[in-house]
Parts: structure tokens; sequence; C-alpha cells
């Protein structure tokens, strides 16, 4: 069983999917390149580890193939992930509007959330180096980030008012300075959300490396807001995840990951404006870094990044459509590509009822990454069969002009949604 990111190695190892460099004076700018040569023209490239003589070691592309995928989930295919989640919230109806189902949520969601166990101060593997004197720089990774201007994804882990439950997002940071980043991204994720919502005037936060891989799986997944991803990752793996409180701040994180950046966003603060867009982002001032004593970072080059994504899709697919087939009763009908034009489409069949709910869900199904990239957003209470272009073409053609409209999130990225329900 992957316990930590060290067992996990070991047995992609064994299944010859890890290639291992030893050679401790490499500069994380010539891994970077070593990497992306290995990508290049590769199907399913191997994970790249780069052991480190002092300070951290570095492992690429850790997810990037099916082999991969599963082992960090510990199942032998990706039907295993939803018949474990519908054996849970099977108590879920159609109608979810009676007491009892409702209670049923709750209790399944109760279940989900108990599969953690806290640890005291200090005893976590997390918390085997402490350091109060700041310097982000000293860290190698981040030097290279913050030198190249570039942006680095990373575990953002944040909480708001009286929550028991710690939202754990992949966000893109930028390192701004010795100790503090700014969250590069739209207001459309938790930590956002908690910022906005929060009565205190300070949120604490947490930025994690490392750990077990079904974290940073989950993390680029789609998953109900109201389940703790840790709890979650206990509950796939049938074990509970081990999480302790951080030394600075009010919030938990799981004991094994390999480095933490305790901090905080003050909601008083002047945000970040990005030089280039003018878009203003919260800033995350760090308090204190814990770490393992030889930890291993789990990061990416160009290349590779897009080659994990993609395995992790085939993860974040299963949650998306389970959410929307049983908690929505929303169906994904068809999807599409016409090559020569790089056209994508979606058509969902949702239930008369949630036909006011179009925008609202159109954004939330675009926001969970997995169709992020799709152009066109279809909506019918019908059943619609499509067997050709054609088919698609009479549909738009159906709909009137009063009920297609366009949400923009950026210059490059927008979805038209077509209303055929009314």
């Amino acid at each position: 069983m992957s316990k930590n990111l060290r067992n996990y190695i070991k047995e992609i190892s064994s299944l010859d999917q890890l290639t291992v460099y030893n050679d401790n004076d490499r500069s994380f700018d010539d891994m970077v390149n070593m990497v992306d040569k290995l990508c290049n023209g590769v199907n399913e490239p191997n994970a790249v580890l780069f052991n480190g003589n002092s300070g951290f070691s570095f492992i690429f592309n850790t997810l990037g193939s099916t082999s991969r995928i599963k082992n960090a989930f510990e199942i032998d295919s990706f039907k295993e992930i939803i018949e474990i989640i519908t054996t849970t919230v099977n108590s879920f109806t159609k109608s979810k509007s009676s007491i009892i189902d409702r209670l049923n949520l709750i209790k399944s969601a109760n279940r989900i959330n108990n599969s953690s166990t806290i640890l005291k101060r200090r005893d976590s593997q997390c918390q085997e180096i402490i350091k109060y004197k700041i310097d982000l720089e000293k860290i190698s990774f981040l030097k290279y980030h913050k030198d190249n201007n570039l942006i680095i994804k990373a575990l953002v882990n944040s909480t708001g008012d009286h929550k028991k439950t710690v939202n754990c997002e992949m966000l893109p940071l930028k390192v701004l300075s010795k100790d503090s980043f700014a969250i590069i991204s739209d207001n459309n994720n938790q930590c956002s959300n908690n910022l906005l919502n929060s009565s205190q005037y300070r949120i604490p936060i947490a930025v994690t490396f490392g750990g077990n891989p079904i974290y940073t799986a989950l993390s680029m997944s789609y998953i109900p807001e109201n389940i703790g991803i840790y709890s979650l990752s206990g509950f796939l793996l049938n074990k509970k995840v081990g999480v302790t409180n951080a030394l600075t701040q009010n919030i938990s994180i799981a004991s094994d990951y390999d480095l933490v950046l305790e901090g905080y966003i003050q909601k008083s603060d002047e945000m970040y404006r990005d030089p280039e867009s003018g878009n203003q982002y919260p800033i995350i001032h760090i308090s204190c870094i814990t770490s393992k004593k030889e930890g291993i970072i789990m990061v990416n080059s160009p290349k590779s990044e897009i080659i994990e994504q993609k395995y992790v899709n085939m993860v974040a697919e299963k949650f998306l459509l389970f959410s929307l087939k049983n908690l929505h009763n929303i169906n994904l009908i068809d999807l599409h590509l016409f090559e020569e034009e790089n056209y994508k489409y979606a058509i969902f069949k949702l239930p008369t009822s949630r036909s006011e709910d179009i925008e609202r869900i159109s954004k939330r199904v675009y926001y969970s990454g997995y169709l992020s990239d799709y152009q066109i957003f279809i909506f019918t209470t019908e059943d619609v069969t499509i067997r050709n272009r054609r088919d698609i073409v009479n549909l738009l053609d159906k709909i009137e002009k009063d009920n297609i409209y366009e949400f923009r999130e950026s210059e490059n990225r927008a979805i038209t949604i077509y209303n055929a329900t009314k």
C-alpha cells in the first residue's frame, strides 16, 4: 500500500516506471531541461527522481501514466473509485428532497470525514525540521521559479469560519519575496471563498509539497466541497490519514507532507497587482517552514505537467461524471471534437426543474477542470442522439438566439452556452 511518497516511489520503481539520477550537484534548471527532453515524443514517460545529497530530492511526472495513477489510488481499474463512492452515497435518491434523504447525505459525509486521525504537534514527520526565520529563496525550486518569473502549482490548504473541513486545492502561486506568495488564480476556488466569507482578519493557510500522491490527484479532481481531502483519501485507501495541527496557524494538515509553508492571508492587505494583466491577487505571508529531514518534492517541467494532468483527468472525469449524475441528476450525453477545427462540445441532459440553474452548473463544470478546454456547452431536457456532425448542427439550429450566451473567464478562455431547455 502507498502509505507515503517513499513507498509509492519504491512501488513504481519495481514496475520499471522510475528513472533515478544520483548526481547531487545538478541545478534545478538542469533537472527541468532534462525532464522535458525525456518527455519529448514519449506517450507514457517514466517518473524521474533526482536524489539530493542535502536538502530536498525532486520527483517529476509522478502521476503521468495509467499504472502510476492507479498505484496512487491503490486500484486495479478506475471503475473501482466510482464503485467505492457509489457504495457510500447509495442513500442518495433522485429527488433528494425528503428529510430522510438529507439525513442520509449527512451520514455519508460524516462517514468519509471520520477517515482521519489527529496526531500531536511535533510528533509528525512533516515537523522534523522547524524554521521560523523565513527565506524562500534558500529552497532551490522556489528560487528557480522566482528568478525566472514562473508560476508554481502547489497544494494550498485553507479553512473558513467555524469549519472543521480543510479545503485543499492545487493552485498556481508566484513567489513574491523571501516570505510571501501571491495566489495567481480566479475567485472560483475555496481559498478565495473562505477569504471572502470569513469574519476573521487573517485566514490560516498551509502551502504543502510531497506527501501521499493521492492528495495531489484528488486536489486536481472534482470532489464535493463539504468533504475533506484527507478524509476522502483515507476513505478511498481504506485507512486513516494522520493529520496534525500547524505550529503557527489554526489549520490541520496531513502529517506525511515533505515540506509545509505555514502562513496566512491578511484581509486588510493590499492585493498583488499583476503588471501584465492588471489583475489583483491575494498575498500569502509565510510564518513558519517545517519539513522532513530528507524531503522529496513532487514537481514538474512544462512538458511533464501536461502529461501528468492528462492522467489525473482520468480520475477527475470519474468524480465529475459521478457528481453530475448522482448528486445533481445531470447526465453527460455526448462529448465530441471536430478535429479539423479543434472544436469541442459537451451535451448535458438535466431535469426540467434544474433548467434555471444552467449558468451556475456551467461554471461549476467548467471550473472542475476536466471540461475546461471545451468551447460549447449544450443543455437539454430531452433525449438526444448524436450520430454525426449534422446532428449537432441541427440541434444548435433549433435554439433561439436569446438562449445562447457566453461565459468568459478571460480573453482566451470562454464557453458558449446553448440552452435547449426552453
